[in-house]
């Protein structure tokens, strides 16, 4: 049980919108050095530009297929999709290093999406919950079950 720290609604979803953000840059970053093992590419500044800015594009397009609802059953079928289709671009496309970075960015940028929104979809909804059911008193326990 949490007690809410904010008494405005654009207030916490702004909050929440900021963690996610903070979330999605930390999933970035832990998976670059990975996606060049796999790549076999050296790690330079152009190279974590590339992939950030791929993974951008990914989350954005990811954004606009799925228009914000994400299931289960989509989150297993987008990680097999999108593994296999790492593998087929590491083993079967002859690509420069900077068009590999960017594109394995771009699909790296769909699986963060669709995770992030994914597990913060709960909090979403009790902090949606909770401002539609507001006590006059503004003190409202949060029921955030695991």
């Amino acid at each position: 049980m949490r007690v809410p720290r904010f008494k405005n609604e654009r207030t916490t979803k702004f909050a929440l919108l900021v963690g996610k953000a903070v979330t999605a840059g930390i999933l970035t970053m832990l998976t670059y050095p990975f996606i060049l093992i796999l790549a076999e590419g050296d790690l330079t500044k152009e190279s974590l530009v590339l992939f950030v800015l791929g993974t951008i594009v990914g989350v954005l397009s990811a954004r606009l297929v799925l228009k914000g609802k994400v299931s289960k059953k989509m989150i297993k079928m987008i990680f097999v999709l999108t593994s296999f289709s790492i593998l087929l671009i590491i083993s079967l496309l002859d690509m420069g290093d900077k068009s590999l970075v960017s594109v394995l960015g771009i699909i790296m940028g769909i699986l963060t999406y669709t995770s992030v929104k994914y597990h913060f979809a709960d909090l979403e909804q009790e902090i949606k919950t909770y401002y539609e059911e507001k006590d006059p008193k503004r003190y409202v326990l949060f029921n955030i079950e695991a």
